[in-house]
């Protein structure tokens, strides 16, 4: 995918940040894709402002269940 980047993120802070330099730059954001997802975190609900296909390969819920 010529052109593409694939951003890591923690928390969604990241995904935040990287997110809005490229809207800034005039960029479009079509989904976010993670290797893994830490739910319990809620990272999702911060990009969902950008775009709502956010798609995780593996995803754990909570450590304490």
């Amino acid at each position: 995918l010529a052109g593409r980047r694939h951003l890591p993120a923690y928390a969604g802070g990241t995904s935040e940040a990287a997110a809005k330099i490229v809207i800034d730059q005039g960029g479009i954001i079509e989904g976010f894709h993670f290797l893994i997802e830490l739910e319990y975190l809620g990272g999702r609900n911060i990009l969902e402002q950008f775009n709502s296909q956010i798609i995780s390969t593996v995803s754990f819920v909570n450590p304490e269940d």
